[in-house]
């Protein structure tokens, strides 16, 4: 069976601001500079998939319910939000491109399985901060 990768982009718009709460004021200012003050992104958000074509559906995954999943998952959390207030995650870490990645993998991961989907479908997650900065994660982790 081919195996193939199949990808969607999503748009979501959300204000936020560099801070640790690990570090003074004085600090994140030094670290993350203006972008330590509120401010906003456009980020672009590509699900990737990887799995068999079901020779059936001639589908790894009907391209609606990724949408749908996507959604769920992650979508109607970021899009027009404040992510260090609205999203429970950011409220103990920083709300960098980095640990964004993570928490889409997570939340993606996790509404497969409510879906009753193979979450091993999920293959990587990349997001466009800028058109200069992007990040992308396929949910590695270091065991040590």
């Amino acid at each position: 069976m081919p195996v193939v990768r199949l990808s969607r982009t999503f748009h979501v718009s959300s204000a936020h601001r560099l801070h640790s709460h690990q570090l003074t004021d004085e600090e994140n200012e030094a670290l993350y500079g203006r972008c330590h003050r509120l401010h906003g992104h456009n980020y672009k958000i590509k699900l990737t998939v990887k799995g068999q074509i079901d020779p059936v559906t001639g589908m790894v995954i009907n391209i609606h319910t990724l949408k749908e999943i996507a959604e769920k998952a992650f979508v109607s959390s970021l899009d027009h939000h404040h992510l260090d207030e609205d999203v429970p995650y950011f409220h103990t870490r920083p709300s960098t491109v980095e640990n964004l990645v993570v928490y889409v993998w997570e939340a993606t991961a996790d509404e497969f399985k409510r879906q009753g989907l193979d979450p091993s479908l999920l293959w990587e997650v990349e997001i466009l901060e800028t058109d200069a900065n992007s990040v992308v994660y396929r949910g590695e982790s270091d065991s040590a």
